[in-house]
C-alpha cells in the first residue's frame, strides 16, 4: 500500500489476479490516490473447464453435483452416514491412484493437511507399471539433475520417485528437491504429487486432476473450513492448458470432508481483498526518518484500510466511537488525550510504575544510609531496638545480598543453645530502629549461664539512644531527581481526575480501558486504529531512547531504522548494549538466529552435540540479559514479545562451524525445509546488520563473514 500510495502517477500499473472479487473497490482506491483513470478488466471464463467428481468407498466415481445441488447418489450416501460410522475410507493413496489411472484421470495432485501426511502417503503407493523406455527416461532426467545438485543423491524419497512415479512437495523439503519434483511433474514423468494446500497459491505445476481429502485446512492456529479462495487456488491446478479439455477435482469422503461445502464454494466468488497494512517498529522508524507524525497521519488516511472504512463503514469503528464518548464522560476534564485510550492507559501505568520506583529507591537509599550510620557502631556487644520492640545484643555482623546482617539475641528472652552454639537471629539492619549507648563485654569463653546473668543485669528501662533514630535520617535527593522529573512530566499534575485514575481504582474507568485494549487489537489493521497504533509505537520508541521529544529519530533511532526486521528493537538493544561485541562470525550467526524463528514450539536436540556449545550458549545468555529490560517493557505496554529459544542458535552455530548437513539434521529434529528457511532468513538478518557499516564497522565485518559461512550447499548452490 505504501508503494502504491507514493508511486508517481506517471508510472502505469497493471495488476493481475485470479482470485479477487473486489477489483472495482481497489480500482476506485487507486483512482482516488493517483488522480488518474483506472479500469477493471474482468474475465470469468476458465481456460480449461472444471468438473467436480466424488469417489465412493467401493472405487466408483460420479459427478459431485449439478445445478440442483449434490447428485442423488452422493446425497444418499451422505444421508446414510456411512462415512461417520466407518471413519475414513479404507482405500489408501495407492488404491486411489490405481482408480484414477483406470479412469484416465492422471496425473494428479493430492492436497493433504500436513507435511507428515504427504511423506507418509508415498509409502502407500505401488510401484508404477511403466515401460522400460519410460523408466529409463525418468532415471536419465533425474541423473542429469543430480549432476547439478549432487547433495540430493540418496534423498530418502528418491525410491518412491523412481519406482512409483510419485513425490511429496511441501515447505519441509529442501528447495532443490522441490524443484526436482516440479520439473519431473511438468515433463510428465510423475503420476501424483502430495502437497499441502499452501502450495496451491505459489507453484505452477498443473495436473489433470486434483484430489481433495478434507474441506478444512490449518490456518496457523487451528483447523477452519476452506474459503472460496482456498478452493479456487487448489482447483486452479486442475486442467493442463493445451493438454486437457477438462480439469477434474475429486472429492474423497472422510471424517473431515463436507462435500456440500465444496459444492457451495465451487461457484462462490472469492472473498474480497482486505488491507494488510500493519504498524510495527520497523515501519515506524522508517516513516519518522523522513516524515513528521502529521505527514504519517496523512499517509495512513490514504491507505486502502482507511478507504474501505470510509466507504463501507465499520461495526468496530462505531463501537470504538461509542467507547470514546464513554471515556470522555468518565474523565471530561482530563489533561491527557482522551481521543487515544492507549495513551490514557499508558500514563496510568507509567505513574504507577514511577511511584513504585520511587518507593523502592527510597527504601534502598534508606538502607544504604542506615548502613553507613550504623557501620561504626554495630560492634559485638552493642544493644539496639528492633522494630518489633525487642532489645537485642549484637554478636557479629556480615554482608548478605548487599546489606548488613546482624546476628543478635533478644536479651529479654532466655539464651538457648543449638548444636553447642548460641541460637541467634538474623536481623537486616533496615529493621533496626535505634542504637543504645550501651555495650556489654562479650567474651568467647562465657558459659551459657554467665551470658544469661550478664543479660539479666542490663538496666533496660534506663537505656539511652545514640540519637541515630531512623526517622531523623534524611534521604538523599540526587538519585530521586530523575524519577521526580519523569513524574512531573506526566499530565496528571493538578488534574482534577488524578484520584479517579490513581492505580485504576475506579471500576468504571478500569472496565472502559480494558474494553479499549481488547478492541484496539482488532482495530490496529483498520483505518481508524492505524493512527492510534502508530502513536503508541512512537511513545514506546521515545521511552526507549530511539525517538526524542520532538518526534525525531535519535542517533540510535537512525541506525536502528536500517534494521528492517520483524523485531528490530530487540536486536538494536542488544547491539547498543554491546551484546554482539567481540563475537566470532560463527557465534554471531548463531546469536542472530533466535530472532528469526517465529514459532513457539521448542525443539529438543536428539543426541549429544557434534561441537561444544558452551561459548555459543554463554553469548546467547548474555544477549538475553541485555534485552531483558526492553522485553519486559514491551509486555507492560501490550506489545508482542516473541519467545527467544536457544536451539536455533545452536543449529546455525553448528552449521557455521562446518558440521555436515546430515549430522546437523540428525542433531536438530526439524524438517529440511525449515532448517533451510532458518539459515536463509538468518543470512537476511545478517545483511541488515551489514547496513550499519557507518556506525558499527566491526560488527558488519563479522556479519559479512558469517553470511559466507552459512550460505553453502545444500542451502545455496
Amino acid at each position: 500500500e505504501e508503494v502504491l500510495i507514493y508511486l508517481p502517477s506517471r508510472v502505469r500499473l497493471l495488476l493481475l489476479s485470479a482470485t479477487i472479487s473486489n477489483g472495482e473497490e481497489i480500482c476506485s482506491w487507486l483512482q482516488e490516490n493517483r488522480g488518474i483513470l483506472a479500469k477493471v478488466v474482468r474475465s470469468a471464463e476458465r481456460p480449461v473447464p472444471l468438473e467436480m467428481l466424488f469417489l465412493f468407498p467401493d472405487g466408483l466415481i460420479s459427478p459431485l453435483s449439478n445445478r440442483r445441488g449434490l447428485v442423488p447418489g452422493v446425497k444418499k450416501f451422505l444421508q446414510a452416514g456411512r462415512q461417520r460410522r466407518r471413519g475414513s475410507p479404507q482405500l489408501n493413496f495407492g488404491d486411489i491412484i490405481k482408480i484414477l489411472r483406470a479412469f484416465d484421470l492422471l496425473p494428479t495432485m493430492f492436497f493433504l493437511k500436513s507435511r507428515k501426511d504427504c511423506d507418509q502417503a508415498l509409502l502407500t503407493c505401488y510401484h508404477k507399471r511403466q515401460s522400460h523406455d519410460q523408466r529409463d527416461r525418468l532415471k536419465r532426467e533425474v541423473k542429469s539433475f543430480l549432476l547439478k545438485y549432487p547433495h540430493l543423491k540418496g534423498h530418502r524419497q528418491m525410491a518412491p520417485l523412481l519406482d512409483s512415479g510419485v513425490g511429496a512437495h511441501h515447505a519441509g523439503q529442501l528447495p532443490y528437491w522441490k524443484i526436482l519434483i516440479e520439473t519431473m511433474m511438468n515433463k510428465g514423468y510423475l503420476e501424483a504429487i502430495f502437497s499441502t494446500s499452501t502450495v496451491a497459491a505459489g507453484v505452477n505445476f498443473p495436473a489433470r486432476t486434483v484430489v481433495l481429502v478434507q474441506s478444512d485446512r490449518f490456518n496457523g492456529h487451528d483447523f477452519a473450513n476452506l474459503t472460496a479462495i482456498d478452493l479456487h487456488q487448489m482447483t486452479g491446478r486442475a486442467g493442463r492448458r493445451g493438454k486437457d479439455h477438462i480439469g477434474f477435482a475429486l472429492v474423497v469422503p472422510g471424517l473431515h470432508q463436507d462435500p456440500q461445502l465444496i459444492h457451495e464454494l465451487k461457484d462462490s466468488p472469492p472473498e474480497p481483498l482486505m488491507s494488510q497494512i500493519h504498524i510495527n517498529f520497523s515501519m515506524t522508524l522508517n516513516l519518522l526518518l523522513s516524515h513528521t507524525p502529521l505527514e504519517v497521519k496523512d499517509l495512513l488516511n490514504r491507505s486502502f484500510a482507511s478507504f474501505q472504512e470510509r466507504n463501507s463503514g465499520s461495526v468496530l469503528q462505531k463501537k470504538w466511537d461509542d467507547m470514546l464518548r464513554v471515556l470522555r464522560k468518565a474523565i471530561p476534564k482530563g489533561r491527557c488525550n482522551t481521543d487515544d485510550p492507549y495513551e490514557v492507559l499508558e500514563i496510568i501505568q507509567k505513574k504507577s510504575e514511577l511511584q513504585m520506583e520511587t518507593k523502592q529507591l527510597k527504601k534502598e537509599i534508606r538502607i544504604e544510609r542506615i548502613s553507613g550510620l550504623f557501620k561504626d557502631h554495630l560492634k559485638p556487644g552493642r544493644l539496639f531496638l528492633h522494630k518489633n520492640g525487642g532489645v537485642y545484643v549484637v554478636f557479629h555482623t556480615y554482608m548478605e545480598k548487599g546489606q548488613m546482617i546482624c546476628a543478635a539475641h533478644n536479651i529479654q528472652k532466655n539464651v538457648r543453645m543449638r548444636k553447642e552454639k548460641i541460637r541467634l537471629r538474623k536481623i537486616p539492619h533496615g529493621q533496626i530502629r535505634k542504637l543504645f549507648n550501651y555495650r556489654v563485654d562479650l567474651k568467647e569463653d562465657y558459659s551459657l549461664q554467665r551470658l544469661q546473668q550478664l543479660f539479666d543485669a542490663i538496666p533496660i528501662e534506663d537505656l539511652e539512644g545514640l540519637e541515630l533514630e531512623v526517622s531523623k535520617v534524611k534521604l538523599g535527593e540526587g538519585q530521586l531527581n530523575d524519577v521526580h522529573r519523569r513524574l512531573e512530566s506526566l499530565p496528571c499534575e493538578d488534574c482534577e481526575h488524578e484520584k479517579v485514575c490513581r492505580k485504576v481504582m475506579n471500576k468504571e474507568l478500569k472496565k472502559i480501558l480494558g474494553d479499549f485494549r481488547s478492541l484496539a487489537y482488532q482495530m490496529e489493521g483498520m483505518g481508524g486504529g492505524l493512527w492510534v497504533s502508530f502513536k503508541r509505537h512512537v511513545r514506546f520508541l521515545k521511552e526507549t531512547g530511539f525517538v526524542d521529544e520532538t518526534d525525531r529519530l535519535t542517533g540510535d533511532g537512525v541506525w536502528a531504522s536500517k534494521l528492517r526486521l520483524d523485531h528490530p528493537l530487540l536486536i538494536a538493544q542488544a547491539i547498543r548494549k554491546g551484546g554482539f561485541n567481540g563475537l566470532s562470525p560463527e557465534i554471531m550467526a548463531g546469536c542472530i538466529a533466535p530472532f528469526v524463528w517465529d514459532r513457539v514450539h521448542e525443539v529438543e536436540p536428539s543426541r549429544e552435540s557434534p561441537v561444544n556449545l558452551n561459548h555459543c550458549e554463554k553469548s546467547f545468555r548474555r544477549i538475553l540479559e541485555h534485552i531483558e529490560d526492553i522485553r519486559k517493557l514491551k509486555l507492560k505496554r501490550g506489545f508482542e514479545n516473541p519467545p527467544i529459544l536457544f536451539w536455533p542458535a545452536a543449529a546455525i552455530f553448528l552449521w557455521a562451524e562446518g558440521v555436515s548437513w546430515d549430522r546437523l539434521m540428525s542433531f536438530i529434529p526439524v524438517g529440511e525445509g525449515d532448517m533451510t528457511s532458518l539459515i536463509v532468513r538468518t543470512a537476511d538478518h545478517l545483511r541488515q546488520v551489514i547496513n550499519l557499516k557507518e556506525t558499527h564497522p566491526e560488527l558488519t565485518t563479522v556479519a559479512e563473514k558469517a553470511i559466507e559461512l552459512i550460505l553453502r550447499e545444500p542451502v545455496l548452490i
